[in-house]
């Protein structure tokens, strides 16, 4: 299968969590600009009226089989965090968590203890408060829980290397 579209998608810009379009020349990685139908289509939709996979970045057309298991799994080894990620969503379908999630409370009872240790994150109900905070929520839905988790996990981590900067961090 020919994927030279998605990778040309991919390389032209990536589309921030925020919802704001930006050329990846803008993020330092290379000079590539988006033209104005791109950024049209990339545009920030109204808050309450995106669509529901509107949270998928660039790479949604990249499409993978069961049989591809150990491709993700090789590729997840290369950004751990997104291994919890991963664990967040499969936890939450395991308790059958109901969406919208409107508070942290649902997501620290999914803690399989009171502290997990994985991929060099402390997660605690502290943790999982400090870091989502009201303004994630309202998590709408596997993807948005995904996406969430791991937004905490890059707080938390500029949270500890800002601290061990300031020299808090022992």
């Amino acid at each position: 299968m020919d994927h030279s579209e998605e990778y040309e998608d991919l390389s032209r810009r990536s589309v921030l969590r925020t919802g704001a379009a930006v050329g990846i020349g803008a993020l330092g990685i290379g000079a590539v600009g988006a033209g104005a139908a791109d950024s049209a289509a990339a545009a920030p939709a109204p808050p309450g009226s995106a669509a529901p996979d509107s949270w998928k970045g660039p790479g949604d057309r990249i499409t993978f089989e069961p049989q591809d298991f150990e491709a993700l799994d090789i590729a997840l080894h290369v950004v751990p965090d997104l291994r919890i990620c991963a664990l967040a969503v499969k936890l939450a379908r395991a308790e059958k968590v109901r969406y919208p999630i409107t508070d942290p409370t649902p997501l620290v009872k999914l803690l399989p203890r009171s502290r997990f240790v994985a991929a060099g994150h402390d997660i605690t109900e502290k943790a999982i408060r400090a870091h989502l905070p009201a303004e994630l929520f309202p998590i709408r839905h596997e993807g948005e829980l995904a996406e969430r988790v791991y937004i905490a996990l890059l707080r938390c981590r500029a949270g500890t290397a800002a601290a061990a900067r300031a020299g808090k961090l022992r």
